[in-house]
């Protein structure tokens, strides 16, 4: 999605919403591609074609004349470990010295730079019942509670009887 970006080293805790809001102003000139959902299907995984995904949002920015491409990436094992902070999950390593997370390894070995957490990439508050039907079971208290394929817990308020889910992502930046 391209937009306007003033400084993809310096990027906003707001991340998939950041770049929706940001590519829908009709003041700017774009000068940035975003990525909003890179994704690679099981069956297809480990056979490079996340690179080739990449290079080609990489071409596509050089094509427009674009400065380079950032994307708000969503670490595939993070669900694993919901209640790990992501400035620490970043800095897990594999036993061969690389980053842990596969998709973040991807995007490393395709020339991608962290500049950063996206902390609120995309925030989703919806009433409990929905938070209940997703994770399978009711919540008798107010408080966080891991959902399914959640990076992060989802902070239930049943005084408001709505539950808000802060999906966390990590920031990459391409130069075109």
């Amino acid at each position: 999605m391209p937009f306007y970006c003033d400084d993809p080293a310096r990027l906003p805790a707001e991340g998939w919403d950041w770049i929706v809001e940001s590519a829908g102003r009709a003041d700017t000139t774009p000068n940035m591609l975003g990525g909003l959902g890179v994704s690679v299907p099981q069956v297809h995984r480990s056979k490079g074609l996340a690179r080739l995904v990449i290079k080609a949002m990489r071409d596509m920015a050089v094509q427009c004349g674009f400065d380079g491409v950032v994307i708000p990436v969503r670490p595939t094992s993070k669900a694993q470990h919901p209640d790990v902070a992501m400035a620490d999950y970043i800095t897990w390593r594999d036993d061969n010295g690389r980053a842990y997370d596969p998709w973040l390894r991807s995007h490393l070995a395709a020339g991608g730079r962290i500049v950063g957490e996206a902390t609120r990439s995309m925030v989703v508050e919806e009433p409990v019942p929905f938070w209940e039907t997703w994770a399978g079971r009711t919540f008798d208290a107010s408080g966080r509670y891991e959902i399914p394929g959640g990076l992060a817990p989802v902070s239930v308020d049943l005084e408001r009887g709505v539950g808000r889910y802060e999906e966390p992502n990590v920031w990459f930046s391409y130069a075109a």
